[in-house]
């Protein structure tokens, strides 16, 4: 949960933080005069671009240009991710999949032109015999429809288009009215070219932004706002919009409407210099209202008033979605509490009647159901009464919260709490200095000690000298680089005994990654210790029987050598024969010989006994096979079980005797399998191959006893599970090769049937796959 509450964290401060940084790239129209205008310098010109360098200013966001030739490119662009604002664009129903509008800036008026001399066309009803033309990629091309003109002519350039209507070729042009004007003017023709009084069509025009950007609008509806409040985006439009209408009025016009603007500025400057404070109040108030507005939406809050004389409800636009009822409809106690929870109703009411006839404000959780998901949401509701001069209620003003994420995670967190109290697993919490801060009661209950004991201590004070150094080295090492510890410890109870734990450490990570403290959850392992190893010595002894029988064979060859040397030297001393000095030296040698192996033989049947499972060292895996076969070649010889390995030669580092005993297990249930299967001798085989795979070690030995029966294959490994008699099996063997080699070598085990080829003769088997993690130097 607190892992949950930091990622929390960082979402929301990336939020706020990313929009400042990001450096956002903005399409720039080559040339669509008057909005984007780009000279032979590469220099950028026109409302768009004086307009949007206003509004960079006042958001301090950071922008970069893109050059591109038509609006086709700039939907590409949009569509791929490849710019995030267009500055100036029609807001259409179509464009909505790929833009979020801010408010609009201007309006576009796209209307008809003609030459000025063509008297035969005064309204759009005499265009529909004639030439009327449209550019291929402009609003046109979709407007003029059969409905206006039967002869539509599509071209590709706005002056050829404007240079086949002076000349006839054309009879009349749709084009937007600002840009038209102006290309007209730099023509000189804005005299010769006239247009249709009424426009086709008015569209609203604004900044598009694309869909990942959505957070940019409210920063950047601020800013227009506050442009039109200031005048500076009057003064931009009109140094872009109004030069025609000046320049075409007369002079006397001119000078009246000079005396006229100059009456109007005398009265302005009066009314504004007395009213400036006013209008300062009034802007900081506006501001005010919208920061309030994105606070609002921010925290999910919205405010309210209810008049008791009407019974109705204003409220602001963020409870209308927090209940799910449209923002005009009427809004009443009765509706007000039909939105209300069924199981909360009568509460609500009840405490809403007490806080009136007490006459104090209120403050209540409850929960809403929305009209329109239907989905159940908690609030938090305060209100203040304002009553008249006897004491009767008149209005109530207060705000509603949505307050469901809290709820929830009051809930997590009550969950996770009750979870750490009741769980049986003991675990600790520290700070980032490993002072521990909280423990549980299962904790308590496995330490003997209490919270208050244990408070600002180090986990150390529960440490033994059992765990080498480099047992926490490695420790720390793997949370350092990891996050993440696990494995078996020995620590120490409050009375002084010690006991066995698997201990699971966690790193807790703040926003930035830093280390803010550790978690350990434990689960005490002595009774299961215990029992592994009453298990592992019922394992060893019942390997005694089979090993006794190796060690008899082993001894019956030089014992024979022994007893035949000896004999014969006895038989030539009783028939007084001669006796060479080298002769008895030569059978005392060999008598020697025969002693040291009986003696080798005694040993290693020791040292595999007496190993102590804690006692880890470096081996080679060949000197384990070795040994390994020496254990075992007599038991397969005797059953005719060839043995064939490939043994890589590597170094582990383990308890050897562990891994040999795991390994012995699996070569004596191969034995039992052929020998109980395979009446024919020649196909005995077991294999036995090591390899590097992905930096583990792998074990494969597969031998040829037709296999494991599928209806017992899944419980090999469990306790006590045989298929044979009492007298023969114990069920322990399997069972503690994967105790061995999952608790004990952190490792895998895998058994599988599988059929192979052997010289040419289809063969099949049992296959188990060991997988252990190899020691990185």
């Amino acid at each position: 949960m607190i892992k949950i509450l930091f990622i929390l964290n960082f979402f929301l401060i990336s939020l706020f933080s990313s929009s400042f940084d990001k450096v956002y790239t903005v399409a720039f129209l080559k040339d669509w005069k008057p909005y984007y205008i780009t000279n032979n310098k590469g220099e950028l010109d026109g409302y768009v671009y004086e307009l949007f360098e206003e509004i960079s200013k006042k958001t301090n966001l950071k922008f970069e240009y893109k050059i591109v030739n038509t609006w086709q490119e700039i939907f590409e662009l949009a569509k791929n991710n490849k710019i995030d604002i267009v500055p100036n664009i029609g807001i259409t129903k179509n464009r909505e999949e790929l833009f979020n509008f801010s408010q609009p800036t201007d309006t576009l008026k796209i209307k008809l032109f003609k030459r000025k001399d063509s008297y035969d066309i005064t309204k759009i009803e005499d265009l529909k015999t004639k030439k009327l033309g449209v550019l291929l990629n402009n609003i046109c091309n979709v407007l003029i429809s059969k409905e206006i003109t039967d002869n539509k002519i599509v071209l590709f350039d706005l002056s050829r288009a404007i240079s086949s209507l002076t000349s006839g070729e054309l009879d009349a042009l749709c084009y937007p009215d600002s840009s038209l004007n102006m290309k007209l003017k730099e023509l000189s023709l804005e005299n010769k070219i006239v247009s249709f009084e009424k426009p086709l069509i008015e569209v609203k025009r604004g900044l598009g932004l694309t869909k990942e950007n959505f957070d940019l609008l409210p920063l950047l509806d601020e800013a227009i706002t506050d442009l039109k409040v200031e005048g500076t985006f009057q003064t931009i439009y009109s140094h872009w919009f109004s030069q025609k209408d000046i320049n075409t009025i007369s002079q006397s016009t001119f000078y009246k409407i000079l005396i006229i603007l100059v009456i109007v500025l005398i009265i302005l400057f009066i009314y504004i210099y007395g009213n400036n404070k006013l209008k300062e109040q009034y802007k900081k108030q506006k501001k005010l209202e919208k920061k309030l507005n994105s606070a609002q939406e921010i925290a999910k809050l919205g405010h309210y008033s209810y008049s008791f004389n009407k019974d109705l409800f204003v409220c602001s636009k963020q409870i209308d979605e927090i209940i799910g009822i449209e923002e005009n409809s009427v809004k009443n106690v009765d509706l007000w509490i039909k939105c209300i929870h069924p199981d909360d109703q009568q509460r609500v009411a009840l405490y809403w009647a007490s806080c009136l006839n007490k006459g104090v404000d209120y403050k209540i959780e409850y929960r809403f159901i929305n009209q329109k998901t239907k989905e159940i949401i908690w609030v938090v509701a305060l209100g203040e009464i304002s009553r008249d001069k006897n004491h009767n209620p008149i209005t109530m003003f207060g705000t509603i919260q949505n307050i469901d994420e809290r709820k929830k995670t009051e809930e997590e967190l009550t969950q996770a709490m009750m979870v750490f109290e009741n769980t049986n697993d003991g675990i600790l919490v520290t700070d980032k200095n490993t002072n521990i801060i909280n423990v549980n009661k299962s904790f308590e209950i496995t330490t003997g000690y209490s919270l208050k004991e244990v408070i600002n201590k180090k986990p150390s004070m529960l440490k033994t000298d059992l765990n080498k150094d480099s047992f926490y080295k490695k420790m720390w090492s793997d949370l350092n680089t990891k996050g993440v510890w696990s494995g078996e410890i020995i620590n120490k109870k409050k009375d002084g005994s010690n006991y066995y734990e698997f201990l699971t450490i966690n790193v807790i990570y703040g926003i930035n990654k830093e280390v803010n403290g550790y978690i350990g959850i434990f689960s005490d392992i002595t009774q299961q210790k215990s029992d592994e190893k009453m298990l592992m010595t019922q394992s060893k002894v019942a390997a005694v029987g089979e090993m006794l029988g190796n060690i008899s064979h082993q001894w019956r060859q030089p014992l024979s050598v022994i007893s035949t040397h000896a004999t014969g030297i006895k038989l030539k001393l009783e028939l007084e024969a001669n006796l060479e000095k080298e002769e008895i030296c030569e059978s005392m040698e060999n008598i020697n010989k025969q002693v040291q192996y009986l003696s080798k033989t005694i040993d290693d049947f020791r040292n595999f006994f007496k190993g102590d499972t804690n006692d880890i060292q470096e081996f080679t895996l060949k000197d384990a096979f070795s040994k390994l076969e020496q254990l075992t070649k007599d038991s397969l010889h005797n059953n005719y079980i060839k043995y064939e390995t490939e043994i890589e030669d590597l170094t582990l580092v383990l308890n050897e005797n562990l891994f040999i005993q795991a390994l012995i297990n699996i070569y004596n249930n191969a034995k039992d399998a052929m020998v109980d299967n395979i009446e024919n001798s020649d196909d005995r085989f077991l294999f036995v191959e090591t390899k590097v795979v992905n930096e583990k070690l792998e074990i494969l030995i597969k031998d040829t006893g037709y296999g494991i029966p599928l209806n017992i294959i899944d419980k090999i490994f469990e306790p006590y599970f045989t298929t044979k008699h009492s007298s023969v099996g114990t069920g322990i063997g399997l069972y503690m090769t994967n105790q061995i080699i999952t608790k004990q070598f952190n490792g895998q085990i895998f058994v599988s049937n599988i059929e192979f080829e052997n010289n040419g003769k289809i063969l099949s088997g049992a296959e188990f796959r060991i997988v252990l993690p190899l020691e990185k130097k």
